[in-house]
C-alpha cells in the first residue's frame, strides 16, 4: 500500500503557518464567546427597548382598547419605568451598595427621563403606524380604479370602524361613478338616434325635397316628430339631473285627486282614439296634499305605458280609492306583459326589456325611472304583479300622514 506524501512546506498545497496563527488559534475561542456574549446582551437591550410597542401591538391585535386608552397605557408604562429607575437608584444608595455624588443623580434621572421619552416614542409610532398604512392605502386609490379598499384585518379600535367607514364611503362613490358613466353613455346613445334620423331626413331634403311634395311633407313630419321626442328626452334627462342634485322644485297644495284622474281619463281617451276599452273606477271627493304637477305627470307616464304597450281591444283599468292611513291607486292592463326577470329592473333608467320595452313604441326608458323618482318625494310606494302575455298590475301607494 503507497504511503500518502505531503507536500513540501511553503507550497500552495502546503503553506507556512505564521505566528499570528497559532496565536489566533490560542484567544480563538475567547474571542468568539465575548462576541456571542455581547451579540446576546446587545439583542436584550433592543428586545427590552422593543417591548412596550410589542406589547402595545399585542393589545391592539388581541384587545379592542381605544386609542386614549393606549396612549394613557403608554405614559403609565413610561411613569412607572421611571419610577422602577429611581427606585433602584435609592437602593443602591440606601444599602451602602453604591455611592454617587448628587451630580451624578442628576444625571441618573436625566437618563430615565430620556428613557421615558425613546419609550414613549416607540409606543406613538407603533400606535400611529396603522395611520400612516391607512394613508399610504388611501392616496394608491385612483379616481379611474375605486375598486381597492381598506384593509380591516387587524385593526381593532377606532381605526377599523374608520376604516370601515371609508370602504362604504368608497364603495358610495364607486357606484355613482359607474351609474353616471353608465347615464352618459345610455344618454349619448339615445340622443345620438334622434340626431341621425334628423341628419339622415335634411339629406332628403336637400336632395330631392325641393322636387318631390311628399319627400318634402314626409321630411317635415319626421323631423317635427323627433324633434318633439328629443325635447322629450331632454326634458327628462334634465329632470333626473335635477332629483339626482336634489335641486328639484316640489309645492305642496292641496287639490282633489279624484279630479286630476278625471282630466287624464279624458287625455287618455283622447290619445287612445278608441283602440282599448278602458274600466273606470274613481272614488269622489279624494284630496290630497302634495305636488299636483309632478304627481299628473306620473300618473300620465303609467297610462301611457298601458296604452303603449296593450294590444289593441284588450282592456286597461283604472282604481283610485282610499282607506284610513293611505290612498291607493291602481292600473292595469292586459298588454304583453314583463317577464320575471326583468321586473326588478323595471325603475331602471335606459331599460328595456326585449319583449315589452321597444324603441318602436317611441320610449326611451326613462319614464318609470322618472314616475319612480316623483312617487319617492311624496313617499309612497308601488308594487307590480306581471306575467307575460297576461298583462301589468301596478298598485302605487300614497300615504295621507307624511313629514314633510
Amino acid at each position: 500500500m503507497a504511503r500518502k506524501r505531503r507536500a513540501p512546506k511553503g507550497t500552495l498545497a502546503n503553506p507556512r503557518k505564521s505566528v499570528w496563527h497559532y496565536l489566533w488559534l490560542i484567544f480563538r475561542f475567547p474571542a468568539v464567546f465575548v462576541w456571542g456574549a455581547l451579540r446576546t446582551i446587545v439583542r436584550v437591550v433592543r428586545w427590552f427597548f422593543r417591548l412596550p410597542g410589542r406589547f402595545l401591538r399585542w393589545l391592539t391585535l388581541k384587545l379592542r382598547f381605544s386609542l386614549s386608552f393606549k396612549m394613557v397605557a403608554i405614559f403609565i408604562l413610561n411613569a412607572l419605568v421611571v419610577l422602577v429607575l429611581l427606585m433602584f437608584f435609592v437602593a443602591l444608595r440606601v444599602f451602602d451598595l453604591f455611592y454617587y455624588s448628587p451630580g451624578e443623580l442628576m444625571i441618573m434621572m436625566f437618563l430615565a427621563v430620556i428613557m421615558a421619552i425613546f419609550l414613549s416614542y416607540r409606543g406613538m409610532k407603533r400606535i400611529l403606524e396603522p395611520i400612516h398604512e391607512m394613508n399610504r392605502q388611501l392616496r394608491a386609490i385612483q379616481a379611474e380604479d375605486l375598486s381597492k379598499r381598506l384593509d380591516t384585518v387587524d385593526a381593532k379600535d377606532e381605526l377599523r370602524d374608520l376604516s370601515i367607514t371609508i370602504n362604504v364611503l368608497l364603495e358610495r362613490i364607486e357606484s355613482a361613478m359607474s351609474t353616471q358613466r353608465e347615464f352618459v353613455s345610455n344618454a349619448s346613445h339615445e340622443l345620438r338616434t334622434p340626431l341621425s334620423v334628423l341628419r339622415g331626413y335634411a339629406d332628403l331634403l336637400e336632395r330631392w325635397g325641393s322636387h318631390d311634395p311628399e319627400v318634402l311633407e314626409e321630411s317635415l313630419r319626421a323631423i317635427t316628430q323627433e324633434s318633439r321626442d328629443m325635447s322629450k328626452l331632454v326634458d327628462h334627462l334634465l329632470f333626473l339631473s335635477r332629483v339626482d342634485d336634489h335641486r328639484q322644485m316640489i309645492t305642496f297644495t292641496d287639490f282633489s285627486l279624484s279630479d286630476l284622474f278625471e282630466d287624464l281619463l279624458q287625455e287618455t281617451i283622447v290619445l287612445d282614439q278608441g283602440k282599448h276599452p278602458i274600466t273606470v273606477n274613481i272614488a269622489p271627493d279624494i284630496n290630497y296634499f302634495a305636488d299636483e304637477t309632478l304627481l299628473k305627470e306620473c300618473f300620465r307616464i303609467f297610462l301611457d305605458n298601458a296604452r303603449k304597450y296593450t294590444p289593441p281591444g284588450k282592456d286597461i283599468f283604472l282604481y283610485l280609492d282610499q282607506n284610513k292611513h293611505t290612498v291607493i291607486v291602481e292600473i292595469e292592463d292586459r298588454g304583453i306583459g314583463i317577464e320575471t326577470e326583468h321586473q326588478a329592473h323595471i325603475f331602471d333608467r335606459f331599460y328595456r326589456s326585449d319583449s315589452s320595452r321597444t324603441r318602436s313604441t317611441g320610449g326611451s326608458g326613462l319614464g318609470l325611472s322618472i314616475a319612480k323618482s316623483i312617487l319617492d318625494m311624496h313617499g309612497a310606494t308601488v308594487e307590480v304583479w306581471s306575467e307575460l302575455d297576461v298583462g301589468t298590475h301596478f298598485r302605487i301607494l300614497l300615504p295621507l300622514k307624511r313629514g314633510i
